[in-house]
């Protein structure tokens, strides 16, 4: 009977720690707006630009320089791991920048972008922006070919609410 009562209660103590361990994690792991929105900003990129091409990640353009290099950041990494298409390093697209004495942070015309993808030798460039809309935010990224002009496709989300997005604004 001694033998028992020690098995259940073992058995109750591991039980409760892999219940809070499972709580613990659901709450903790739960993803902001604002990565779920570049993770689906990413896949569509995927679908829609030319596989096995070079692409560079050119702005972001919003009121917070920490939410455009977040979102920069995000989106290169997820380009990085995907390995659909290549990606070019931010430093190399700073050198560029830096030698056309040009300033990404604010709007980025059209013209000067393609000027930017032909002397880095890509084929796609990609630039967005995210902002307030009404009570949340938009996140649009589009992807452009840089021999045509073309908008090679453009992503939209609304996010309505962000604890990121909201941290970064301050």
């Amino acid at each position: 009977m001694k033998k028992f009562s020690s098995i259940a209660i073992l058995a109750l103590i591991i039980t409760a720690v892999a219940l809070f361990a499972c709580r613990g994690k659901s709450a903790g792991s739960e993803a902001d707006e604002l990565d779920t929105a570049i993770r689906e900003a990413s896949d569509y990129l995927n679908d829609n630009i030319p596989a096995g091409g070079k692409t560079v990640i050119l702005n972001i353009q919003s009121d917070s320089e920490e939410l455009s290099d977040y979102i920069i950041e995000g989106l290169y990494s997820n380009a990085v791991n995907d390995n659909v298409f290549s990606v070019i390093d931010r430093k190399q697209l700073d050198l560029v920048t830096a030698e056309l004495n040009f300033r990404l942070s604010g709007e980025v015309s059209d013209d000067s972008a393609v000027q930017i993808g032909r002397m880095l030798g890509v084929q796609t460039i990609v630039s967005g922006e995210a902002g307030k809309s009404g009570n949340g935010y938009r996140l649009r990224i589009r992807a452009m070919d840089v021999q045509t002009a073309q908008i090679q496709g453009q992503f939209s989300r609304n996010i309505s609410s962000s604890r990121k997005i909201t941290a970064f604004m301050k």
